[in-house]
C-alpha cells in the first residue's frame, strides 16, 4: 500500500471539520482579554477601598477604559453578581458601570435574562456579546466611547 499525501491531508480536514465544527471554547479570563485589548482598556486593574472599622480591600476591575468600569462574565450562575460588582467599581472610579455577558449557547437563558432585566433597572449598559461579537471592534469602540 502506497502512502497518498492527498488522500491523507483530504482525510485529516474531514476529520477536522467533523471535530472541529464547534470553536473552541474560550475562559471568561481570555474573552476579557480580547474585548479590552479591542476597546483600548486596562485589564484587572486593581482599586483599594476602605470598609468596616478602617479596614482595607481592593478590587480588580476586569476591564477599564477612559469612560466606563466593565464586568464581563459567562452565561452562568457565576455572573449574577456582575451588576452589583459593576456598580461598586463604578463608585471607586468615577466612571460608568457596564455589564458584558459572553453567550457561550446562542441563547438568552436564565441568567442572561436576569442580569440584563437588572442592569436595564439600574440604567447600566448591559452587553450580550455572541460567539464573533468580540471581533467587531468598529461597533465596540463606538459603544465604548474609544
Amino acid at each position: 500500500m502506497r502512502f497518498n499525501l492527498q488522500r491523507c491531508v483530504m482525510s485529516t480536514m474531514l476529520l477536522c471539520a467533523v471535530w472541529c465544527a464547534e470553536p473552541l471554547a474560550q475562559s471568561e479570563n481570555d474573552l476579557n482579554d480580547s474585548l479590552c485589548h479591542m476597546i483600548g482598556g486596562a485589564r484587572e486593574t486593581r482599586h483599594a477601598f476602605t470598609y468596616g472599622d478602617g479596614q482595607q480591600g481592593y478590587v480588580s476591575v476586569d476591564c477599564e477604559t477612559e469612560f466606563f468600569a466593565i464586568e464581563g462574565g459567562l452565561d452562568k450562575r457565576s455572573s449574577l453578581d456582575s451588576l452589583q460588582q459593576a456598580l461598586f467599581f463604578s463608585v471607586l472610579t468615577g466612571k460608568s458601570p457596564a455589564v458584558v455577558i459572553y453567550d457561550t449557547d446562542e441563547k438568552v437563558g436564565k441568567y442572561e435574562h436576569r442580569i440584563q432585566v437588572a442592569s436595564e433597572t439600574a440604567g447600566v449598559l448591559f452587553l450580550r456579546l455572541r460567539s464573533g461579537d468580540t471581533m467587531d471592534r468598529e461597533w465596540l469602540e463606538m459603544v465604548f466611547g474609544r
